[in-house]
């Protein structure tokens, strides 16, 4: 009896020390890593989507003629659009690489007219441009999709010169075209 109570201590003993079965911990590790896969990919794809979104403008026309609003010597017309995938706020023109606001003109160059109107969007309100634009400030922001014209009319030293024009972001990008001035 002796032996046979040590013997059923034994296979008690050895019960309680075996494991889970290696079935249930394969099942329980490949839950584990299915679940650290989806939490990585839902992490990636925000981080991705950050990554993806661009300024982007793009300058579909412009063209110089008679200026129609002041005495001035040229007017201008530019029109652009945001080609982007997320928001862009213009802050200024440059103008023969110098700020029409708050900077110094050429010698002989003087901006003396500036005006913004948006054009409707293909998309909808939501693709539009919004803000102003004057000889005192310009904030124009445009969504993408957004189409914007700027009207600008300056004096100048002589005709038949080119002017370089930049629309300048917020961002600090530039957005350069050049323009022959009849």
């Amino acid at each position: 009896m002796k032996k046979f109570l040590q013997e059923a201590r034994k296979g008690i003993a050895k019960q309680k020390k075996k494991g889970i079965s290696p079935v249930i911990s394969t099942a329980i590790l490949i839950a584990v890593a299915i679940i650290i896969a989806i939490a990585i990919a839902l992490w990636a794809t925000g981080l991705v989507g950050v990554f993806t979104k661009y300024e982007k403008l793009d300058i579909m026309s412009v063209w110089a003629g008679r200026a129609t609003h002041t005495a001035s010597d040229v007017g201008l017309t530019l029109v652009i659009k945001n080609s982007g995938t997320t928001p862009l706020t213009i802050d200024n023109i440059y103008l023969n690489g110098r700020p029409i606001i708050g900077g110094s003109m050429h010698p002989g160059w003087s901006v003396n007219y500036l005006e913004f109107n948006s054009v409707p969007g293909p998309y909808g309100a939501g693709s539009t441009c919004t803000g102003t634009a004057s000889l005192s400030g310009i904030n124009v922001k445009c969504n993408p999709g957004g189409i914007a014209v700027f009207i600008i009319e300056l004096d100048r030293p002589a005709p038949d010169v080119d002017a370089e024009l930049a629309i300048h972001t917020v961002s600090g990008k530039k957005y350069p075209v050049v323009v022959s001035l009849p």
